[in-house]
């Protein structure tokens, strides 16, 4: 009996040692090294390299990926039985006698007779499903952010172009010198001399305005991108003259598909299997075990088994919380499938609005030109009709602009088929 005693618990303790992991710390964060990395210059050759660059580089989408990839490792270690137990007790008789000691061992199992562990599996696997979707509609999301920012950092170059190639004119400088001189020659008055110096003044402001308004876009970039503070950012493409072609958002029903809508269909599918593993977990498991006692003339071995009985039903609780959770999120994905056909008709209608724009005048700087040179046209009536052109440039460059976001806009609610 003695070597049987023996034998369990030197199986108990190998048990016991080989089911236990060991701990391994995480390699520290090198900081420095990261910000040498990061010091490089980002050169963005399309809108589809701004997409990649940030469904790369965006730290959301990789904390995201990271809980997906620990998701896929919960699933391999769920569905396990319990462990076992191993009991020992060791007493000693008070009164005098010849073997004052005795004592006992025991080995409890639980068999899962309510498959509880089967319904786990299948929950974490629902988890690992959410977790998914929800990174293939983030990066949905993400990438036409991505292509939006990039597009209006071209443009606002776009527009700073304009500006310069309108202030290094010789033409123009030519104009204003003249202006000067008739002024100085009484030909002029002080309010015309100073107008054109205000207007000047005006498209000054307008690039410092374009250059707050790049950081501030860069800032959005490198957020979305994961990008830090020292990276720069070099637009090196040109977008050509958007579509004038309409599209039409998808259907409401075709929505129904969208990655948004999947995703937040992918956590209603996981209350469910939790509610289901809740109502399961009602029954009970039953408990199987071996007792062997070492008594002097009364060595004893013996088998017993047990459950618990549900009288009470404590498990009542989860189950109503599971319920309420899985009527929260059902509502949550009808409302974004509803938010979604709302928002996805709205830039449909943005767009057909922008596309309704009239087609702008003939630019006519070289007449202007020919006109001045001939003496038919002053310097300053030069000047108003130059600026006139530039204003409708301007003009011309934020309509493409408009169009171009609204495309991207609207490319977010395309729906991909399965």
């Amino acid at each position: 009996m003695k070597s049987i005693t023996a034998l369990i618990l030197s199986a108990a303790l190998v048990a016991i040692l080989g089911g236990c992991k060991a701990y391994k710390p995480l390699e520290r964060i090198d900081w420095d090294e990261r910000v040498k990395s990061a010091k490089i210059k980002v050169r963005i050759s399309s809108l589809e390299d701004a997409e990649k660059l940030a469904l790369i580089g965006n730290t959301t989408l990789n904390q995201m990926r990271c809980e997906a990839a620990g998701a896929d490792e919960v699933i391999k270690e769920t569905g396990w039985w319990e462990d076992p137990e191993i009991g020992l007790d060791l007493s000693r008789i008070v009164d005098p006698a010849a073997n004052p000691f005795q004592g006992g061992v025991s080995a409890t199992f639980t068999i899962p007779i309510s498959q509880v562990y089967k319904l786990e599996k299948k929950a974490a696997r629902a988890y690992a499903a959410s977790e998914r979707s929800k990174i293939l509609s983030a990066e949905n999301t993400i990438a036409a952010e991505a292509r939006k920012i990039a597009a209006a950092l071209f443009f606002i170059d776009e527009k700073k172009r304009v500006l310069k190639a309108f202030e290094s004119d010789a033409s123009i400088a030519k104009a204003i010198a003249d202006s000067e001189k008739l002024f100085l020659a009484r030909e002029y008055t002080l309010s015309d001399l100073n107008s054109v110096k205000r207007r000047k003044h005006e498209r000054d402001h307008a690039l410092m305005e374009l250059d707050d308004e790049r950081i501030s876009t860069e800032r959005e970039f490198r957020a979305i991108a994961g990008l830090l503070s020292c990276t720069e950012i070099e637009i090196a493409f040109t977008l050509k003259e958007p579509q004038t072609t309409s599209l039409k958002a998808p259907s409401p029903a075709d929505l129904a598909r969208h990655p948004a809508v999947k995703a937040a269909l992918a956590e209603l599918d996981l209350k469910e299997s939790e509610l289901e593993t809740e109502i399961r977990k009602q029954y009970p498991d039953l408990k199987i075990g071996t007792d062997i006692s070492i008594e002097k003339g009364n060595d004893k071995a013996g088998l017993f088994a047990g459950m618990s009985v549900p009288l009470w039903n404590r498990n009542r609780k989860a189950i109503a919380e599971a319920r309420k959770d899985r009527a929260v999120k059902r509502a949550e994905a009808l409302g974004v499938w509803k938010s979604i056909t709302v928002e996805a008709k709205a830039s449909e209608e943005r767009l057909a609005t922008l596309l309704a724009h009239p087609a702008a005048p003939a630019s006519e700087e070289t007449d202007a030109a020919g006109l001045l040179e001939a003496g038919e046209v002053t310097p300053l009536e030069y000047l108003e009709i130059r600026e006139e052109i530039l204003a409708l440039t301007l003009e011309n460059v934020r309509w493409r602009r408009a169009v171009t976001l609204a495309h991207e806009e609207l490319a977010k609610y395309k729906v991909i088929s399965d």
